[in-house]
């Protein structure tokens, strides 16, 4: 497979595949800040609602390992197909009930639908770049994510407010099909198959002790991701906040702007650089949103932890595929997703306890110290290995 045709420019299919990614997450954006409080009207606890949030996560670390052999083996677009054809079927496990059994059933299948199509594109991007560009491939690849973030919440919101979560839930699958047509588009002379002795293995990218610093981080990057994505809404509603959806307005766009500009400098100064600024920058973020009490600091907060979070999640990417050939890239985009993952569940599912049991606000200055503790992590690993990023 070409890195790319030229040093100077993407391809069209580069951003055919963008345009695939935005649209895929349009669809699981859409019931970002309306389905926690969906499931809050069937289960009240903390608990139960970091329990099914979690189980999305809890499938895709299940199968990480596998989907990275499969996108190294069979090539990228499979997975980007089967992806958004699982996020569809997530969503029509909504429609059918809303008992116990079909939320988690369609987080459970949406959470598949996540780790093959986010394995699939992580692997595929940096496929077409110029080594001494993937940075800023994969920052500028990374922009549609938080494009979507900005409007999908707010649009799932609406939807709701005026036709109900039957029509929302609905929206959601069909916006799911659009991405598996778009998909759909890729030539397949782009995705090339790699054969099992070409192919690097997940168990031996677990191994490569260079990651473990990018991984510790990764780790407390994720467990902040999963507790404003399951709590901040109802913390919103804790506190009176109304119009809390457009937090993800501010965070979005921030984190467009992150990503289109990081990647670059993380090519130019090195990866650490920009890792360790950025996570700091978070904690101390994380432990002002326990003070919000209204919509004007709230969307500050969003903005500022948007710019951090990208710049530190970004750099963290292309830390973990410096480490490795390109048959390797599908093991090591599971390996940091199924990280990803597991922080995302870890974030739902725990901090819920810690907030049933000391409250909302508690729980982000707890998160606030993870971070931290994280970030000593990846400064202590990355120095112990002996290697610049």
């Amino acid at each position: 497979m070409a890195e790319t045709n030229s040093q100077d420019r993407y391809s069209r299919s580069f951003f055919l595949a963008m345009l695939a990614n935005l649209v895929f997450f349009a669809s699981h954006h859409l019931l970002m800040w309306t389905f926690p409080i969906y499931v809050s009207l069937r289960f009240p606890s903390a608990t139960q609602v970091g329990f099914i949030i979690g189980l999305m996560a809890a499938s895709a670390v299940l199968l990480r390992p596998w989907a990275g052999a499969w996108a190294d083996r069979y090539g990228r677009k499979v997975l980007l197909i089967a992806g958004a054809v699982a996020t569809g079927a997530g969503a029509l496990c909504y429609l059918l009930g809303h008992s116990l059994f079909w939320l988690a059933l369609g987080r459970l299948v949406q959470g598949a639908g996540i780790c093959l199509f986010t394995t699939g594109y992580g692997a595929l991007i940096p496929d077409m770049a110029a080594p001494t560009r993937r940075g800023e491939a994969i920052g500028l690849a990374s922009i549609t994510m938080p494009l979507s973030l900005m409007v999908m919440p707010r649009v799932g919101a609406a939807v709701q407010e005026h036709y109900g979560f039957p029509s929302l839930f609905a929206v959601a699958c069909l916006v799911a099909v659009a991405a598996m047509l778009v998909s759909l588009g890729l030539p397949r002379g782009n995705y090339s198959r790699r054969s099992g002795a070409e192919a690097v293995s997940f168990r031996s990218v677990m191994g490569m002790r260079r990651l473990w610093a990018a991984l510790a981080a990764v780790t407390t990057l994720a467990l902040s991701f999963g507790a404003l994505s399951a709590f901040l809404p109802l913390f919103a509603q804790e506190r009176g906040i109304l119009g809390g959806s457009y937090y993800f307005l501010g965070y979005g766009l921030a984190q467009v702007l992150a990503n289109y500009s990081v990647g670059g400098l993380s090519d130019r100064y090195g990866r650490p650089r920009v890792i360790v600024p950025g996570m700091l920058g978070l904690a101390v973020a994380m432990a002002l949103v326990s003070q919000v009490s209204g919509l004007a600091p709230l969307l500050v907060l969003a903005v500022a932890i948007g710019l951090l979070f990208g710049a530190a999640k970004i750099s963290l990417d292309a830390f973990c595929l410096d480490s490795v050939p390109p048959q390797g890239r599908g093991a090591v985009v599971s390996l940091e997703y199924a990280v990803f993952d597991s922080g995302i569940g870890l974030g739902s599912l725990g901090l819920g306890a810690v907030a049933d049991a000391v409250g909302y606000s508690n729980m982000f200055i707890a998160m606030s110290g993870l971070l931290l503790a994280g970030l000593l992590a990846f400064v202590i690993l990355h120095r112990g290995n002996g290697r610049a990023a």
